[in-house]
């Protein structure tokens, strides 16, 4: 409906502006905005990311790496990407929007929409839209709700957007006057956002002009429509898979949730689906363990093997492991480990930006590691943190095979 892969679209340049001044003719390699007479470009607006790509004239290529609304009009702003560059107000250019990267930002403008229907099916109608963004990678959604989202609300939350992909609903987009759009039942939009006259409404499974016809059914509140200039696919589909990463607060009284959809969430989904089958088989292999650990504030290998564990107390000393089933262990605790890892690591580029370190996010413990003379390192066998009472700073604990040991040496 919305992403739009039709061929280039041909305009004027009318403006040229380098941030304090207008000029007739740019030549320079710094950023400077254009004006065009129409465009094809997206600015950011309505939580959306602007735009990428290009303008190109008869003898240069303008790269557009930014495009904004100042003062009612469209700001392409960007550099010359060649050596030589020139353009002027009254040339011809080309805009070739980067519809590749558009088309990994509309299913998750889309899956907005849905996510914001979801949250009110499940939590109730006291739930309004406080901001969103939405990027190639990811969308972030903030929304009005007094307490932290229960697990199996979460998970309710995201099926809902799941079976509406599964559902392969159409997505339609159509203007009206904003009254006769204020009109439709159920309609979203958020609080104290200024729209335009005439507005467009962008409906999932349903018709637009069918919402028109008759505003008030009853049924229009069990489909979402929203109020929306954005970008979005044209069927839902095209969203593969929705999955939730995150929920937090962020002010009081509002909730902040970060999902992804297309291969992000396909890879989300699969590596949680692993990663919970590792933790379902250590706990009915390893159960009563992890249990003793917790409550003692042993470490699990210390338990399982009844050794003295590494400890900043045996650093000089070092010690040797003479059981198997210590290596045995370590061995699994290790894979669980990496599994875990992989999916933080995997997922944590979408959470830099909510890391906070006064509340440790960011913190790594200190390590602690034995020392044997002459031997050398031939395997890390497993590590873990080691948490510790009181004020004390917690430590890691590493599990090595040392090179020339047998199996049931490690320390």
């Amino acid at each position: 409906m919305c992403i739009f892969t039709n061929p280039d679209h041909e305009t004027v340049v009318r403006a040229i502006y380098t941030g304090s001044e207008f000029l007739d003719t740019v030549d320079t390699s710094g950023d400077v905005g254009l004006v065009l007479e129409s465009t094809s470009f997206y600015a950011e607006q309505g939580g959306q990311i602007f735009d990428t790509g290009s303008l190109e004239g008869l003898l240069s290529k303008f790269q557009v790496t930014n495009v904004q609304v100042y003062g009612g009009f469209v700001l392409h702003i960007g550099s010359f990407s060649g050596v030589i560059g020139r353009i002027s107000v009254g040339d011809n250019v080309v805009c070739k929007v980067d519809y590749e990267r558009r088309a990994l930002i509309a299913p998750n403008h889309t899956c907005t929409h849905m996510l914001n229907f979801a949250l009110r099916e499940v939590l109730g109608n006291h739930v309004d839209q406080k901001g969103s963004i939405v990027l190639p990678e990811k969308l972030r959604f903030d929304f009005s709700h007094g307490k932290p989202v229960e697990a199996d609300k979460l998970r309710r939350i995201e099926s809902i957007v799941n079976e509406q992909i599964e559902a392969e609903l159409d997505v339609f987009g159509k203007e009206a006057t904003l009254a006769d759009a204020k009109r439709i039942n159920g309609l979203r939009a958020v609080f104290g956002e200024v729209y335009p006259d005439p507005v467009r409404v962008v409906a999932i499974g349903q018709k637009v002009e069918d919402l028109l016809a008759d505003p008030e059914n009853e049924k229009w509140s069990s489909i979402s429509a929203e109020l929306c200039g954005g970008t979005h696919i044209s069927n839902t589909r095209e969203a593969k898979a929705f999955a939730l990463l995150s929920e937090e607060g962020i002010a009081k009284g509002i909730r902040r949730i970060t999902a992804v959809t297309t291969g992000y969430a396909n890879d989300a989904l699969k590596l949680a689906k692993q990663l919970e089958q590792e933790v379902d088989d250590a706990a009915k292999k390893e159960g009563s363990v992890l249990e003793e650990s917790e409550s003692t504030g042993v470490s699990p290998f210390e338990i399982a093997t009844r050794q003295q564990p590494i400890t900043p107390h045996t650093l000089a000393v070092g010690y040797k492991g003479p059981s198997l089933a210590a290596f045995k262990f370590a061995k699994g605790w290790h894979e669980k480990s990496d599994m875990a890892r992989t999916y933080l690591e995997r997922l944590g580029p979408y959470h830099k930006d909510v890391e906070d370190p006064s509340r440790g996010e960011a913190r790594r413990a200190p390590t602690a590691i034995t020392v044997v003379p002459k031997c050398d390192v031939d395997e890390i066998m497993a590590h873990w943190v080691i948490p510790r009472r009181g004020s004390h700073p917690s430590y890691v604990e590493y599990l090595i095979k040392w090179k020339g040991a047998p199996n049931s040496e490690a320390s």
